[in-house]
């Protein structure tokens, strides 16, 4: 009998919040607030060559809670592993702006590197970017996937994964939230 072991795992889980706690939720206040610390620069580096040059301070909210409850209980419930919140952030992007290629992991503190990713869209805007996800596939190098980015879509990821969100094509700015989360 033949066994067979599975040494690596990539996935990608998307979904919406339901309308019972979507109608709950207020997620103009959520954005009103991103766009306000984005304005205020109150990004999480000043450094051009880190990705988080692109990520906004998002300040506490009983409704950002609610989603991150959400998201954590449901894989939970699915998946048997508890998500704990590590980092949240946010991504604005102007008319024509994109988020370069880059992934979660620090190469020099692996231990403490979150283990799952989450995008959640805010915006609701008529053209969605897109999510592109580069991975490796076997002999299959330089793979790509792409999922759009849809108002009130999250989309969890294996942290190590590149990925880039591609122009907005809109007049008015795309705003997702990003969590990062460790796996109990």
């Amino acid at each position: 009998m033949q066994s067979k072991i599975t040494l690596t795992e990539q996935f990608i889980i998307f979904d919406e919040i339901p309308s019972i706690l979507k109608d709950k939720l207020n997620l103009d206040r959520i954005q009103t607030n991103i766009l306000q610390n984005y304005s205020d620069n109150k990004f999480q580096s000043d450094d051009v060559f880190n990705y988080h040059k692109d990520y906004v301070h998002v300040d506490d909210d009983q409704h950002l809670t609610w989603i991150i409850d959400y998201i954590r209980d449901h894989y939970r419930g699915e998946y048997m592993k508890t998500p704990v919140i590590k980092q949240r952030a946010a991504l604005v992007q102007n008319k024509g702006h994109t988020i370069n290629t880059h992934h979660h992991i620090d190469e020099f503190d692996l231990w403490n590197s979150p283990d799952i990713s989450c995008i959640y869209t805010l915006s609701d805007n008529e053209i969605p970017s897109d999510l592109i996800f580069e991975y490796d596939k076997g002999r299959e190098k330089h793979a790509r996937y792409r999922i759009p980015l849809f108002h009130n879509r999250f989309v969890l990821f294996n942290s190590e994964l590149n990925h880039y969100l591609t122009p907005n094509k809109n007049d008015e700015p795309i705003v997702n939230l990003s969590f990062q989360f460790q796996l109990l």
